[in-house]
């Protein structure tokens, strides 16, 4: 049981940062940062439980973290740096 609560903070805080971090490097607005988080958070469960129901092996949590994780690296790959910055 224990472990249970452990393995969800984790999940929790992968979800609150993955987003919260992409929309850091997509803009310079904090109100905007907040909405795009909100958006891409939101979108990361989507796309999480959109693939464990198309692949029941995959566990819903996990693959939620991994989609929000995902986002995150592409605004790497999409920003390179912060030159993709808007909403100033």
């Amino acid at each position: 049981a224990e472990a249970s609560q452990a393995i969800g903070a984790l999940l929790l805080l992968g979800l609150l940062a993955a987003p919260a971090g992409a929309a850091h490097r997509l803009t310079s607005s904090p109100y905007a940062g907040m909405a795009l988080s909100a958006a891409l958070a939101v979108a990361a469960v989507w796309i999480g439980v959109t693939l464990s129901y198309s692949f029941p092996a995959l566990p819903p949590g996990a693959t939620i973290v991994l989609a929000a994780a995902a986002i995150y690296a592409a605004t790497f790959v999409l920003g390179a740096g912060r030159a993709l910055r808007w909403a100033r």
